[in-house]
């Protein structure tokens, strides 16, 4: 009869403070009554994390103590060895490269079921050179690999020469996950902060996170002044008098944006997913600069639509065939400004037309078919096998 093995789950992330998408594993599994204990960045005072799906023990380990940056590596290092020492540690679940040279080193001789080895980016071919090396030799190390993205699975396996193409499990919310519907008080806001009343005419072009090439924010900002006034742009945290957030205004300012671009500071993921669904429509583009940006499976999609909103994407393989399929928004040339303007144009019309049919369609997604419990429910009877072999 299987049992539920202890879980060591180890991310370089702080999931109080920012995104929870690269503990998500382990938050999913604790809800379901695995034993886990979660090793983050953070607070070193932690016991606890709550999350909406219950709460979990957690340790934390401040970045900024120490020597900074290695001193954070070496109090990982020691957390994992140490729990290793006790012997209570039956499954050592690492999240993403910044811990594979701790990992590596602490996991040194422990049995390859042991180790599972989960990571929601890719360290591609000429980048990150020294972190790919330590990635590749992690992932060889471990029982099972997991990525986001079928492509990407299949070319991480030959790149890294695994013994297996890695498990694909795509990074979302899970269907308990709550979202928040729209709040004329948070839209309100933002308008605000412009100096315009909230009317229906408006439209919130959703861009989250700063301005940045890797987000082909330049060529949004250049499709926005293409078009009506009533299109407006929304970064989200910007930290003030930031370069990026120099970078923004200037190129605002250039394109007469200057009065139709809001900045919101960095908030917590349950503020930010209440700005969110406040606004109309979510930017989710890439460069077409590499594997990594070129197969994309990003957590914001399901924030999106979960959150009631549609989408504008790369016309990239993966994310084109989950819009299309799925009917979330429009795609377009991340680069091409005038293509991401008639995008814009189209799913702004749409919207106007059924938007709060469109938001209840999108949630009901968003729970079901493109939920993180769909794809995530393989790591679970992968885990059950282990426990059915003690």
């Amino acid at each position: 009869m299987a049992y539920k093995l202890n879980i060591l789950f180890v991310s370089a992330n702080d999931p109080e403070e920012g995104s929870p998408h690269p503990e998500m594993a382990g938050i999913w599994l604790a809800s379901r009554g695995w034993p886990v204990h979660l090793l983050t960045a953070g607070c070193a005072n932690r016991l606890f994390i709550d999350t909406p799906l219950g709460r979990i023990p957690a340790s934390g380990i401040p970045k900024h103590r120490g020597l900074g940056r290695i001193g954070w590596q070496l109090q990982m290092f020691w957390q994992i060895l140490r729990a290793r020492l006790k012997g209570q540690t039956d499954i050592y679940y690492i999240e993403g490269s910044w811990v594979t040279p701790v990992a590596l080193a602490a996991l040194l001789f422990v049995a390859r079921r042991k180790i599972v080895y989960h990571t929601q980016d890719y360290l591609e071919p000429a980048r990150f050179w020294f972190r790919a090396a330590i990635e590749k030799g992690f992932a060889r190390r471990a029982g099972l690999v997991i990525c986001n993205e079928p492509a990407r699975a299949r070319f991480m396996a030959s790149h890294y020469s695994l013994s297996q193409v890695p498990m694909v499990v795509r990074t979302a919310l899970p269907a308990a996950w709550a979202t928040p519907d729209r709040d004329p008080a948070v839209r309100k806001d933002l308008l605000t902060s412009l100096g315009l009343e909230d009317v229906p005419k408006w439209k919130l072009v959703l861009h989250q996170g700063v301005y940045s090439d890797v987000r082909c924010s330049d060529a949004l900002l250049r499709a926005v002044a293409c078009l009506p006034h009533d299109y407006l742009v929304v970064f989200t945290g910007t930290l003030l008098n930031s370069h990026a957030e120099q970078l923004a205004r200037n190129a605002a300012r250039t394109l007469g944006l200057h009065k139709r671009t809001i900045f919101v500071s960095r908030r917590p993921f349950n503020e930010l997913l209440r700005i969110t669904a406040s606004c109309d429509i979510g930017i989710l583009l890439y460069p077409d600069d590499g594997v990594g940006n070129f197969f994309q499976a990003p957590g914001r999609l399901t924030e999106y639509i979960g959150c009631g909103i549609p989408i504008i994407a790369s016309h990239f393989p993966g994310l084109e065939l989950a819009v299309l399929k799925y009917d979330l928004g429009k795609v377009c040339d991340p680069q091409d400004p005038s293509s991401i303007a008639e995008a814009l144009r189209l799913l702004g019309a749409r919207i106007e037309q059924r938007q709060e049919s469109e938001r209840v369609r999108l949630k009901n997604i968003a729970k079901g078919e493109l939920s993180y419990d769909s794809m995530a429910e393989k790591i679970e009877r992968y885990l059950l096998s282990l426990g059915h072999d003690e």
